[in-house]
């Protein structure tokens, strides 16, 4: 049950912020379906690298699409306040942040750093960071 929750926190960062970060529309023909995959460990890659890793948390659940150019990664984490400290710490890594939205349960946020854009997602126990590369069309 908490790994489903999860799961759907993971699908509703990706969906809510997908339209607000440019990515790659490729044609009927060549699409393909991303990658759901359950984690334990954080995991390196070509996005991750982009990023800075989150001083606490434990990932759960990673979904990728490398033809439409983003990643997104879901951490448990113990609080709200684990997750407003990730916040916190993007300035001072050149992230420029660029909307935001902060709520009773939950605050959402998108960063820009030259080719990169970053979508963070936190409530009380998860730590949602989408990820996406800008690619020349």
């Amino acid at each position: 049950m908490k790994n489903l929750r999860f799961a759907g926190i993971l699908f509703a960062v990706v969906i809510l912020f997908a339209g607000c970060i440019p990515s790659q529309t490729p044609s009927a023909s060549t699409a393909s379906a991303p990658i759901l995959e359950e984690i334990d460990s954080w995991p390196v890659n070509t996005y991750t690298q982009s990023i800075p890793k989150p001083e606490s948390g434990t990932p759960q659940f990673q979904i990728f699409d490398e033809e439409k150019g983003y990643y997104a990664i879901t951490l448990e984490i113990e609080d709200r306040a684990q997750g407003e400290a990730y916040l916190q710490s993007l300035p001072s890594q050149g992230f420029r942040e660029i909307a935001g939205e902060s709520e009773k349960t939950a605050i959402g946020q998108i960063y820009r750093k030259d080719n990169l854009w970053l979508s963070v997602s936190v409530s009380d126990h998860a730590l949602g960071i989408y990820v996406a590369l800008e690619q020349d069309y």
